[in-house]
């Protein structure tokens, strides 16, 4: 058996293939071009198969025959296959009438010489080659087409491979576009977020000063009126100043979280610290709610144990407890107690503050620690509040480098308790 220079030379350009150049358009009829160089035929195509069907890679006709259906009949796909399967070689020859119960009615081949060449890949048959020609084919046709095939069946693996690779790349480019243009995006909504909120603090802070001044002479006039400065008052007029200056303390208690919140994101808030017996800021925060607490009738019952003195911010820890006795009046009943402890863990300063009002489911624990939450919502749906009495609290906590925690139940009232060093 001899191969002409003519079939070494179209051998030789298919092992130079270079797959990931293959343009994916003119793959498989440049493949049926190389077969005519070597073995000349009237029709030829290159088929592939699955479990009980198979498809037309390409089909390569010349002026005798220009089919416009299927060569195969869909309906014998299956009885097809098991023929070819039962073809111990991997390129042999067949005659039409051992075929044409395969083919397609409407065709009509007008030769009898038929090359059929499986395409392998380690044993796995995935496909074939048909050449139909007008006279015999050599055994030096068979055995260039029949070693043809062998090379052409690890090219097309990979040509099939780098198309698959090539569309995982694309998508996955595109994937990375996309989480690009996405990421861009909410970079510049953060950025607007930002300045949105940094507006927002600024407006508050303008707006709070703006208001308390008006508050203040509001407050001063009701309490001059109610020490009858000028004049007695009659009981209807003593109740309705008293009625004035009570919510005129409480508006200004919610402008000055507002204004102090405001300080806090803008990083102002700086702590003044000395050296002070915590009793004496307790005491003047109590007196300062006694008509809160007289408003609802409310016991007050506050235990020193810390015998020490403490070094931190006075005013500070005056406006947490502020605010941690002011929302114990407000979610306690009319004639309630309400208790606050002091004591010392070692080099620890701890602060406690209990109510028996309406309590704190545990899911709620974490969540009213930050801004804008309001405890009432979530229970009562009732009261007035900024939700940012809380929130200053953990943050003036965090700047003593301390902790603030909750124990807490529904209808079992509710133990707020600061705890931080005696120095810091």
């Amino acid at each position: 058996m001899s191969i002409n220079f003519k079939t070494l030379n179209c051998l030789a350009k298919i092992f130079d293939y270079d797959c990931s150049n293959i343009s994916g358009d003119g793959f498989y009829e440049d493949l049926l071009l190389h077969l005519e160089n070597m073995a000349r035929s009237l029709f030829s195509g290159v088929y592939f198969l699955d479990a009980v069907n198979f498809s037309t890679k390409a089909e390569k006709f010349c002026d005798a025959y220009n089919f416009d259906d299927d060569i195969f009949c869909s309906e014998k796909y299956s009885e097809f296959l098991k023929f070819l399967n039962s073809k111990n070689e991997k390129t042999f020859l067949i005659s039409y009438n051992e075929i044409s119960g395969f083919l397609n009615e409407k065709i009509k081949l007008k030769c009898s010489y038929l090359l059929f060449s499986k395409l392998l890949i380690k044993k796995s048959f995935f496909g074939f080659i048909l050449l139909v020609g007008d006279k015999p084919y050599s055994n030096d046709e068979i055995a260039a087409v029949n070693l043809f095939s062998s090379i052409y069946s690890y090219i097309i693996k990979d040509f099939e491979l780098n198309k698959v690779f090539k569309m995982q790349l694309s998508l996955l480019q595109e994937t990375i576009c996309d989480k690009e243009n996405a990421f861009k995006t909410i970079e510049k909504q953060n950025k607007k977020l930002i300045q949105a909120d940094n507006a927002k603090t600024s407006f508050l802070a303008n707006v709070s000063h703006e208001l308390r001044t008006p508050l203040n002479a509001i407050i001063g006039f009701s309490d001059v009126l109610l020490n009858q400065v000028f004049g007695s008052l009659n009981d209807k007029q003593t109740e309705y100043i008293k009625d004035i200056n009570l919510s005129s303390v409480h508006l200004m208690g919610l402008i000055n979280s507002l204004l102090d919140f405001s300080k806090i994101e803008s990083g102002a808030v700086k702590l003044n610290l000395s050296e002070f017996e915590p009793e004496r800021a307790i005491n003047e925060v109590i007196n300062l709610l006694s008509p809160l607490l007289d408003a609802k009738e409310i016991e007050l019952k506050f235990e020193n144990n810390c015998k020490n003195t403490i070094c931190a911010d006075y005013q500070k820890l005056q406006q947490i407890l502020f605010n941690l006795i002011g929302n114990a009046i407000k979610f306690s009943k009319q004639k309630g107690k309400i208790s606050v402890r002091t004591k010392n863990d070692g080099e620890y300063f701890i602060l406690e503050v209990e109510d028996f009002g309406i309590g704190i489911e545990k899911k709620y624990h974490n969540f009213i620690f930050k801004k804008f939450t309001q405890i009432d919502n979530i229970y009562t749906k009732t009261g007035t509040s900024t939700g940012l009495g809380l929130a200053i609290v953990n943050e003036y906590v965090k700047l003593h480098k301390g902790k603030i925690f909750v124990i807490s139940e529904p209808c079992q009232g509710s133990t707020f308790v600061v705890r931080f060093k005696n120095t810091i």
